[in-house]
């Protein structure tokens, strides 16, 4: 299994990859992979909270009352991101998702960690 015969959806990204220990036969690799339109939303909710933020403080609110209510967006965009399908997957010989393991992390003690950059226009 190599980086680049993750298989997946459309809608999800692979963001790492676990490859199987050689002493495994049978070793599937482990995949964790985000939503595309979560994360895309947590990518546009930070600026604009960011911005909101900024112009309440130049408007003449509390820094205080403004930094808190950007968090609170960046918390809640953050909850987002992490729901949907995102998660930790079992890649079959194809490199395909067959099973979903998750949302947290499995034991992945013994096995290689591959980071895969996402290209603009996957």
């Amino acid at each position: 299994m190599t980086v680049g015969s993750v298989q997946l959806p459309a809608d999800l990204v692979a963001q790492a990859l676990w490859a199987a220990p050689d002493d495994e036969p049978e070793g599937r690799a482990i995949v964790f992979a985000t939503e595309r339109r979560r994360r895309r939303l947590v990518l546009w909710a930070g600026p604009v909270a960011a911005a909101l933020a900024l112009l309440a403080w130049s408007q003449g609110a509390p820094a205080a009352e403004c930094s808190m209510a950007s968090l609170v967006v960046f918390v809640i965009s953050a909850a987002i991101m992490l729901g949907g399908r995102t998660g930790y997957y079992v890649l079959d010989a194809q490199g395909r998702p067959e099973q979903f393991l998750g949302r947290h992390a499995p034991d992945l003690s013994g096995r290689r960690r591959y980071r895969i950059s996402a290209r603009r226009g996957q």
